[in-house]
């Protein structure tokens, strides 16, 4: 058989590099994102004086799925990031 360990190897590191092309996207996605995000906070503060606590919420959420990405992507985790 032509199933060697190195194959296995090299065929996991090909997937693995397909999941980072797909979540350099999903990056560039959230940023756009977190960036309208903050606009959207900036204004709410501006006009009602306090920070809207569900804007919040979401962007803590959408920052810890970033951090994930960014550890998926250098390698320092191998469980891929899901929303």
């Amino acid at each position: 058989m032509n199933d060697t360990p190195e194959r296995a190897q090299r065929e996991s590191i090909i997937l693995r590099a397909l999941w980072m092309l797909v979540f350099l996207v999903v990056w560039q996605l959230a940023e756009l994102l977190l960036g309208g995000l903050v606009l959207v906070q900036l204004i709410y503060r501006l006009v009602y004086g306090a920070p809207s606590a569900s804007l919040m919420n979401f962007g803590d959420s959408l920052s810890q799925y970033l951090a994930q990405i960014g550890r998926f992507g250098s390698f320092h985790s191998d469980q891929k990031p899901w929303p």
